[in-house]
Formats: structure tokens, sequence, C-alpha cells
């Protein structure tokens, strides 16, 4: 199986079909690379809705990674004899470790509760992370629509991967993003301010601009097993935050010059570049 580096920027992309475009074949054949801005404006890609979203500020994962980066320092002192720049790379590696750790339960989390979902049953030691997660769907009723549905938002230039379409107990649409969280004792969970958006953005996308839908964020904790919290967001919440996703995403494309609603021009910019 081919293998493809990851980046920091972690941008997705994705065609107009809806199909992931992450990464593409390397012009020697060996192997796969991460999918460029040049190559979205080459292929007229879509970008992910948290592509989008990363323009904003995200001052609590800074402080965490920032966390991590001192966390790497204590543990591998700077000896005065060693060159800064290596030492810094070195630094930089053991912090993003960490990410990875929480990235990788994360996707296993996940991808067990997607199994348990279609009737099927969680890997051995995962139970802990799932069960409380059950109990909150449990009360809506729910009947789902589809997980891990691609999407793609044509008019507005987006697209993504929902975790979790549904209709409740009342056949009222809902949306449900899954995430993965490390949490502390007695600390309350909040939403960061573009997961709301994020959910608003994928309801736009599949249910569209008349339909009238809710969302909610279901929080498993990585760091206490058997946590789990659920933050629901009315119809109200979820236009007001699509409003402000649309502003996001606009920003995006001013910043990047690419607008995929526009591949002609995009492809005359590759052009000329």
């Amino acid at each position: 199986m081919a293998t493809v580096q990851t980046t920091e920027s972690g941008n997705h992309w994705y065609d107009a079909d809806g199909r992931p475009r992450h990464a593409i074949h390397r012009a020697d054949g060996k192997g796969l690379r991460p999918t460029t801005l040049a190559d979205a404006r080459r292929l007229a890609l879509f970008p992910s809705v948290t592509t989008c979203l990363s323009v904003l500020a995200r001052p609590q994962l800074v402080r965490w990674q920032i966390t991590q980066a001192i966390h790497a320092t204590t543990e591998h002192p700077y000896r005065s004899p060693e060159a800064l720049e290596p030492y810094t790379e070195k630094i930089r590696r053991l912090a993003q470790r960490e990410v990875t750790r929480a990235q990788d339960l994360g996707t296993q989390i996940h991808a067990a509760l997607e199994t348990v979902l279609h009737g099927g049953t969680p890997p051995p030691g995962l139970q802990p992370y799932i069960e409380p997660a059950l109990q909150l769907l449990a009360p809506l009723g729910l009947r789902i629509v589809a997980t891990e549905r691609r999407l793609v938002n044509h008019a507005q230039g987006y697209a993504g991967t929902c975790d979790l379409i549904a209709l409740d107990g009342h056949d009222r649409p809902l949306v449900v993003d899954f995430k993965s969280k490390r949490t502390r004792p007695g600390e309350k969970i909040q939403s960061f301010p573009d997961q709301p958006m994020q959910i608003a953005a994928y309801a736009r996308a599949h249910f569209g601009e008349k339909i009238s839908a809710s969302g909610a964020n279901l929080y498993l904790s990585t760091t206490e097993p058997g946590r789990a919290e659920l933050i629901h967001y009315d119809p109200q919440r979820i236009d007001h935050e699509y409003q402000a996703f649309l502003h996001a995403c606009a920003l995006w494309r001013h910043l990047h010059d690419y607008d995929p609603r526009q591949p002609l021009a995009g492809a005359l910019r590759v052009a000329h570049d």
C-alpha cells in the first residue's frame, strides 16, 4: 500500500463528486504526497470544511501544543554544544509525537463508534469509551440516514465528511459530529467556536438552505474513559453558525486567492504562476 506523508497544515481536499483527494501520486511514481493548493487549482478541488475553518484562531489548541513543547524540553534539556536548529527540530518532533498519539486514539474511538452504530462490536479495550456515548444518543431515538457521508456544497465551494446524519424521534434532521477530547476531572467541556460552524456547514451541504436542521457535538474523553458529553445546537443556532462559517469560507478564498466555484479561473491562475 502506498504511503503518504502528512503536513502540519493538514489541509484536506475533495473533487466535485465528493471523492477525497487529500493526497496524489508523485510525479516519479513513488508513492503519494499531500495535495497542495497548486494541485487544487489544477484539479478544481474543493477545500474541506475544516480547511476553510483553519483561518480562525484556536488559542486552546495553541496553548496545548506549546505545553507539549515545554514538556519535551523538560524531558530533553538543551545542551550548549548542541546546535540550536537541530535541537529545535527534535523538540518539535517530540511534541508532535504526543499530538499524534492523541489523534490515533481519537481515530480508533471514532471508528469503533461508527461500527457500533451499524450493529457491530467495538474492538477490545474501546468499550469504556463507546458505552457512555451510546447512552447519550439512545434517548434521541435516532434513525440513521448515513455515517461518514461525504458532502459537497457546490454553490458555496466547500466539501467534507460528516460523522452522522440522522432523523430524531420526531423525524427532525440532525447532524452529529464526534470529537475526541483530552479532559480533566471536574472541568466542563465546552465547544471550540469553530465546531458548531463545522456542523452547520455539513447540515446545509446535506439538507440544503431551506430545510431546518439541528446539530450536536458528541465529545468523548480520551483521558477519562467513561466520560462523554453531548452539546446540542438548535436550528436557530445552526442558522447563525452557518452564516459565520460562510464568512470564514470567504476569508479562506480571499487569503488563498482561490475560488473552487470558478475552476476555469483557477486553471488560468496556474498557467500564469
